[in-house]
């Protein structure tokens, strides 16, 4: 019975090795031939550790926005629950890049739990609701930890229902903290003392933004080679996260939140609401609106650049698809919207002062 056991489990354990090295062999060949890298799963550990965690919208104030009235300062209470709400996302993601920087990935996209946990982390992170305190300052770590865990498989995260919902808010809180420290924005602060604890070689946001947004369009034009994929601004998730991307590089937001669907393509009926009346000469606010997050003269020069080439990718799509491809896309549900979107951003972008537009490469 030993022996037969034995036998058995040496068994069991060639075809365990046999089967990660065809998955290894099968993944090589996935990298050989163009495709996008994918993170790897998360451990157990650190998956019942992120998706217990207790942060949800309650831990972040309303956003202040351009025009808004001064939020009330804080009193005691809501600064200590604020607090600790900020040291949590902090350990959090800090424990999940100190286990590999491709964790912040995988626990984007594991599931909708994980997806969940980490926008609300990133949401802490980028709040503001310590502006100008020590705690707000130091965040940005973190904030740096996310952006630089999601470049390496920033494609496979930008077309999964998950993952694209976490991409799209840390470019929103990238801009966030951006637009806070104005004119200094551009500098590199990679050079933090702070940052020896886990990687001082972190670059600074806006230099994150950069590597995600080259990345994001040098793996879309890789996967799209040969028509393996259809461009970003055709897919249900990539086309929010390009627009995303290109609201944050021209400093741009929508007015309101987008509720978040979480790859549903259409929500559960409810009850008709009543609408709420407006006073004497005010307008409603529609959440496509657009407003002013940081002014184009306050942009790193980078970030035109990548509006530049963005543009550029896109009329590339769009003429590659000839007569025939482009009359489709305008009648497509996805790429249409899209095409729609990324014209109304740039328009408001070379509205936002005199300088030259970025849209000076459009026909």
């Amino acid at each position: 019975f030993i022996i037969f056991l034995s036998c058995f489990l040496l068994h069991v354990s060639c075809f365990s090795f046999l089967v990660s090295l065809e998955m290894d062999h099968h993944d090589e060949d996935a990298r050989q031939d163009g495709s996008y890298p994918r993170p790897p799963r998360p451990t157990e550990d650190l998956l019942r550790y992120f998706t217990s965690l207790p942060l949800d919208a309650s831990c972040v104030p309303p956003v202040q926005r351009p025009g808004d009235a001064p939020a009330p300062p804080l009193d005691e209470p809501k600064r200590e629950f604020y607090s600790q709400a900020l040291s949590m996302a902090r350990a959090a993601v800090r424990s999940a890049y100190s286990e590999s920087p491709s964790c912040v990935a995988s626990l984007a996209c594991e599931n909708d739990a994980s997806s969940r946990m980490m926008e609300a982390a990133v949401r802490v992170l980028s709040s503001g609701h310590f502006e100008g305190a020590e705690e707000d300052d130091a965040a940005d770590e973190e904030l740096r930890m996310v952006l630089a865990g999601c470049v390496r498989h920033v494609y496979h995260l930008s077309i999964h229902r998950y993952g694209s919902h976490v991409l799209q808010t840390a470019l929103g809180g990238a801009l966030r903290v951006l637009s806070r420290r104005g004119a200094s924005a551009g500098k590199d602060r990679g050079g933090d003392a702070s940052l020896s604890s886990v990687d001082a070689s972190l670059p600074s946001l806006d230099e994150l933004v950069v590597r995600l947004s080259s990345t994001l369009r040098e793996q879309n034009a890789e996967a799209c080679r040969g028509g393996r994929e259809d461009p970003l601004g055709s897919h249900l998730c990539g086309s929010h996260v390009v627009r995303s991307l290109l609201l944050a590089l021209t400093g741009l937001s929508t007015a309101t939140d987008v509720s978040d669907r979480r790859g549903r393509l259409k929500d559960p009926k409810k009850k008709k609401k009543k609408k709420k009346k407006l006073p004497p000469g005010a307008a409603a606010r529609s959440e496509d609106d657009l407003v002013i997050v940081m002014e184009r003269t306050n942009l790193p020069a980078l970030w035109q650049k990548e509006v530049v080439a963005w543009t550029a990718s896109v009329l590339a799509d769009v003429e590659g698809a000839g007569a025939e491809g482009g009359r489709e896309m305008a009648a497509h549900p996805t790429a249409a919207p899209f095409l729609s979107g990324v014209v109304r951003i740039l328009a408001s972008h070379e509205r936002t002062d005199g300088a030259a537009p970025a849209t000076a490469t459009f026909p």
